[in-house]
């Protein structure tokens, strides 16, 4: 065996077993001082888990498992009511967002969408950099950070090759197109709650810490987030434009155009079905919850569905799954294979493993608001109660991109989010307060590989080296920083009520 395998083998025993040592010591802890067992015993598991996501000793999924066997050997919930967690309306809201990103892309919606864009923006490199980030964050408003990376790359990669610059040798632009498709593709995710699994993950346990709080709908979300994500889109494009076009992107030009023929080619009956099915979709998100606004409300089509007591008996989930049923009933025509919109074997490319990393973070989540560990942490570091609430906004979203670097942003979200609510509730601060900036900031690595797929997508494509991926991400995250906690601190208030 060579000497850098046997390493590597030793190495990976090292958090195997540091995992479940954490459990046993907070387990030997008990005692004055310190939180009564049931918490100690969620507290180790919760280590043990951060252990296991953060070095990825196994699979993120297979870790995600773990409180459906312990929560019950541990005496902190049932197998019954933490299966419970695994599988409940916000997985199902993830899963038909996921079929309609599918019927997308089976039908290239998502290209010519693209190819829309960049028509209005024309050919200049500066105005081509502009356009294909705003193709590819209003995608990823809907779809995976992950899977728009996949799906506008060749775009961008493409264009490059496209251009003069490239065929003399210089790669200035090939850098600031790969790096604007990442960059955009996780700022995009901050547009609406499908667009980022931490947006999922904070909507239930927002919904656990807090069941008697209105929940926040969808066109909430969007009037705070959508105006935070084009400031941050286009201070993305200045930093790009300074660093790699200069002066360049504005008296250069790329080599080719789309042709009058490709141009007017229309959409097919396809497109237009699939594009139709997202539209109502979206409509039906947007116009689903009660919304107020100073003196501007409205009721929403959701309290059409209410039980007595008032509470609303359809949410975002429900909607998503509509869409996925129309996609599943409505033809395709013969010409095209027939069949329905969409195939049992596109959606066969659901991946299982982030759902059930969902599922884990939610019922982990469960165990720490049931148990009190929540309100506890908060009540430990009351100390930062004392700090500007600005201050403590900056700190808490920092904190979340720094943790971010290291392990899943969607694991992050599930292991901060619910002490971050015992910790506003400590400061006397509305939870949307810090919840929200680290929701936001899960979202939002840009300086290592490892932070997000995404990243490792534009160090494969040989157009981005390491350094140029930390000095432009350290950047990207600063700014970011600034920009989150500004949003928060003086929009927070008139837009999500708080």
């Amino acid at each position: 065996m060579p000497e850098h395998a046997s390493r590597e083998g030793k190495w990976r025993v090292l958090p195997l077993l540091a995992g479940p040592l954490a459990l046993l010591v907070l387990e030997l802890l008990a005692g004055p001082g310190w939180p009564d067992r049931p918490m100690l015993r969620v507290a180790g598991l919760a280590v043990w888990m951060s252990i296991w996501w953060i070095t990825e000793a196994v699979p993120l999924a297979v870790t995600a498992m773990l409180p459906f066997v312990m929560f019950p050997l541990l005496g902190v919930m049932g197998a019954s009511a933490t299966a419970e967690q695994y599988f409940n309306s916000t997985v199902f809201l993830f899963i038909g967002g996921f079929m309609m990103a599918f019927a997308l892309e089976r039908w290239e919606l998502h290209r010519r969408i693209a190819g829309f864009v960049l028509r209005i923006f024309g050919a200049r490199q500066d105005r081509l950099l502009l356009g294909l980030m705003l193709a590819t964050a209003f995608i990823s408003m809907w779809m995976s950070n992950t899977a728009v990376t996949l799906l506008m790359m060749p775009v961008a990669l493409s264009l490059c090759d496209l251009s003069q610059l490239i065929r003399e040798g210089r790669s200035n632009l090939a850098t600031a197109l790969v790096l604007g498709v990442v960059y955009s593709a996780s700022i995009g995710g901050l547009g609406t709650p499908l667009g980022s699994p931490p947006n999922l993950v904070f909507l239930r346990i927002h919904a656990m810490s807090f069941p008697d709080a209105e929940p926040l709908g969808f066109l909430q979300w969007m009037l705070f987030c959508v105006p935070l994500l084009l400031v941050c889109l286009f201070v993305c494009w200045l930093l790009l434009r300074q660093r790699f076009l200069g002066r360049l992107g504005s008296l250069l030009y790329v080599g080719a155009k789309p042709s009058k023929g490709q141009r007017g080619i229309p959409l097919t009956r396809e497109q237009w079905l699939t594009g139709g099915i997202f539209c109502l979709a979206a409509l039906l998100w947007l116009t689903r919850a009660p919304l107020a606004i100073g003196s501007f409300s409205f009721s929403g089509w959701g309290g059409l569905f209410a039980d007595a007591q008032g509470h609303s008996l359809v949410d975002d989930g429900s909607v998503a799954i509509l869409a996925t049923l129309l996609l599943f009933i409505l033809p395709a025509s013969r010409l095209r294979g027939g069949g329905a919109l969409l195939r049992w074997e596109d959606a066969q490319k659901l991946p299982w493993g982030i759902v059930l990393l969902f599922g884990g973070g939610f019922a982990l989540a469960e165990g720490v608001i049931g148990s009190g560990l929540s309100e506890w942490c908060g009540e430990q570091l009351g100390m930062l109660a004392l700090l500007p609430p600005l201050l403590l906004i900056l700190l808490a979203y920092g904190f979340t991109t720094l943790l971010g670097e290291l392990a899943s942003n969607t694991a992050v979200a599930q292991m901060v989010l619910p002490i971050t609510a015992g910790l506003a509730m400590s400061a006397g601060l509305p939870p949307l307060m810090l919840m929200m900036p680290v929701t936001l900031g899960s979202s939002l690595d840009f300086i290592l590989p490892s932070a997000t797929p995404p990243n490792a997508i534009a160090l494969a494509t040989g157009h981005v080296d390491i350094g140029q991926l930390v000095r432009t991400g350290l950047q990207m995250e600063v700014t970011c920083a600034v920009l989150v906690t500004l949003a928060m601190w003086l929009l927070g208030g008139p837009l999500l009520g708080i």
